[in-house]
């Protein structure tokens, strides 16, 4: 018998159990608000390593053969390397942005000194 999650606007959840071949409603009334409750996706089982992990590979980048993702992480680090995401060239975007927006403002510090200064 599937377990069904719905969630209003206002953050009340809602559970409904349905038996097999009833029909499953999209949305239902909150039974606290009375607010229209949609249904929320379901959970999905998480496995403690990630997905691939049952059986190792050989990885051409790395030149060697990788038994998981722990292992590959570990791989990374005992060369030196690090995972280019998104977020990390946000970051190193953001970084050397301050780092310029700081040198032109000691640059246009420095030369208002100079000018200011009597040769």
């Amino acid at each position: 018998m599937p377990l069904h999650t719905y969630k209003c606007k206002y953050g009340h959840i809602s559970e409904e159990l349905y038996r097999q071949g009833d029909k499953v409603y999209g949305s239902i009334e909150c039974e606290i608000c009375s607010e229209v409750s949609y249904k929320e996706l379901p959970m999905v089982a998480s496995t403690p390593s990630k997905w691939g992990d049952s059986h190792g590979y050989f990885n051409r980048d790395l030149n060697c053969y990788i038994k998981n993702s722990q292992h590959h992480d570990q791989v990374l680090k005992e060369q030196g390397l690090v995972v280019t995401t998104k977020n990390n060239l946000m970051d190193q975007a953001q970084r050397k942005e301050n780092w310029i927006k700081e040198t032109d403002k000691k640059t246009a510090e420095l030369k208002q000194m100079i000018a200011t200064t009597p040769v």
